[in-house]
């Protein structure tokens, strides 16, 4: 028996590689949908967009347009998580930025400790949301 033609190794390594490419995508979209279901999260939407200053800010209704893992802002650990989520409304878009920590070592509850929001606009300045710690700072004192 002799060696496999250049062209089926080329459609096997292919194979191979859209299957792998495919595998890591998948998985990367069902970790942004789990962190997007989450109850933090539907809760920190929720405190965004009751908020008056958002509301006149951005206008009704406040649209949220996702985020990346691959921006370094945007982590989950099992000790806190802080994510820069994009929001639009009407009237200016901006950046909604989340932290939250563990509630009591349980790690599928979670307990919002900080909202910000930065808008286009006005990028140098942010609208507090929700005050507390950063868990940074939380974990330092």
């Amino acid at each position: 028996m002799g060696l496999p033609r250049m062209k089926t190794l080329v459609n096997t390594a292919i194979g191979i590689a859209f299957a792998g490419v495919s595998g890591i995508m998948y998985l990367q979209l069902k970790q942004l949908d789990d962190i997007a279901n989450s109850d933090y999260f539907k809760e920190a939407f929720k405190i965004l967009r009751t908020h008056h200053g958002a509301i006149s800010l951005l206008g009704e209704p406040i649209k949220q347009k996702g985020f990346r893992l691959s921006d370094t802002k945007n982590f989950l650990t099992s000790e806190q998580a802080q994510f820069q989520v994009n929001v639009e409304g009407p009237n200016d878009q901006g950046k909604m930025h989340l932290w939250a920590i563990p509630k009591a070592n349980d790690d599928t509850n979670w307990s919002i400790t900080r909202i910000e929001l930065e808008l286009d606009k006005h990028p140098e300045k942010r609208l507090l949301i929700k005050d507390g710690p950063k868990p940074q700072e939380a974990s330092a004192q």
